[in-house]
């Protein structure tokens, strides 16, 4: 299994890019508590974060039936990767990508 190279990187790429999906998430939810300091709003923002995939999972056995297993990871990855950057360059565009200073010192 590990002797295919391409399986070995295909391996490789999702369990960096799950491990980066996972630190998003404890990064928004880390954002989002020290901005507001409530933890209601954080977790209404990572309920309505899994609403696409509670309701868009159910299609995707479908037009992964349908179509080439290939085309359609690569075309989520490419989709994913230019909803990430359009999010990126709308939060710190805004100004809001400051977070608000800490009252402890590190020293």
């Amino acid at each position: 299994m590990l002797k295919n190279r391409s399986y070995f990187l295909y391996l490789n790429g999702s369990v960096i890019s799950a491990i980066g999906i996972e630190i998003h998430f404890i990064a928004i939810s880390w954002l989002i508590l020290e901005i507001t300091n409530s933890t209601t709003k954080v977790g209404i923002t990572l309920a309505i974060s899994l609403l696409p995939l509670m309701f868009l999972a159910s299609f995707g056995g479908i037009i992964a039936d349908q179509y080439d297993r290939r085309i359609v990871n690569r075309s989520c990855i490419i989709f994913s990767t230019f909803q990430w950057l359009l999010l990126n360059n709308s939060w710190t565009s805004s100004g809001r990508a400051a977070l608000p200073r800490s009252t402890t010192s590190l020293r």
